[in-house]
């Protein structure tokens, strides 16, 4: 199963606020926070970002859920659960 998990990090004094998201394979993307957007967005804009640096095999529907730290989507796969 695939994951993303979204992480804020907060300002210090020689960088900006960021968000770091990281598969749960360990690869990460970092961008900055965008302030013209609410929290939850600017974490799916991080999602996004990474998803689209991996590739292909990245495309199927996520669904994502806030946790402490910020995000955490999974990505469907194709088999069936009865």
């Amino acid at each position: 199963m695939q994951t993303i998990s979204t992480k804020y990090i907060g300002p210090t004094n020689t960088r900006g606020s960021h968000i770091v998201a990281k598969t749960s394979e360990g690869k990460s993307k970092t961008i900055s926070y965008d302030y013209e957007l609410d929290a939850i967005d600017s974490h799916l804009k991080a999602v996004k970002a990474l998803k689209k640096s991996l590739g292909r095999g990245w495309s199927k529907q996520m669904t994502c859920g806030g946790t402490k730290t910020g995000l955490c989507c999974v990505f469907s796969s194709d088999r069936k659960v009865k």
